[in-house]
């Protein structure tokens, strides 16, 4: 909701902004149904990133992040200026929104980098044995 307040406030009703925020918007609602189709045709995450390599994680944040106020640029920027009525409806499908990304963003996450339990392919690997840090010891006179 406030979002739409600061997109009706801020910015301009020039048609070349309103256009690159549409296109912008419509590449990251694309890209994050590319994502899910990729991650179901290939068998999920480890194998997603098995395919595309160390850009998969990074790349998959950019919908995570950015999916929501695409989707509030695409219904907002669509039409006529929204009333009232309208951003309230806009707020709602963002919120709805926001559940499977929240989802998506779980599942490759632990899928990848697992728990704290059960560390995943892509985590770091546990310190064997003690970890003992050195630190100079200042003597007399030092």
């Amino acid at each position: 909701m406030a979002y739409c307040a600061l997109l009706a406030r801020f910015m301009p009703r020039a048609e070349r902004i309103r256009r690159i925020v549409l296109i912008g918007s419509v590449a990251i609602l694309g890209s994050f149904l590319v994502e899910l189709t990729m991650l179901v045709l290939v068998g999920g995450p480890v194998m997603g990133r098995a395919i595309v390599g160390p850009l998969f994680y990074p790349v998959h944040l950019v919908p995570f992040f950015l999916g929501i106020p695409a989707l509030a640029n695409l219904l907002f920027f669509a039409g006529r200026q929204p009333s009232w009525a309208k951003r309230l409806l806009i707020a709602g499908c963002c919120a709805g929104f926001a559940l499977p990304l929240v989802f998506v963003q779980y599942v490759v996450s632990e899928a990848l980098y697992g728990t704290s339990e059960q560390p995943g392919p892509y985590s770091d690997p546990p310190a064997k044995g003690p970890v003992i840090i050195f630190s100079p010891r200042r003597g007399p006179g030092k």
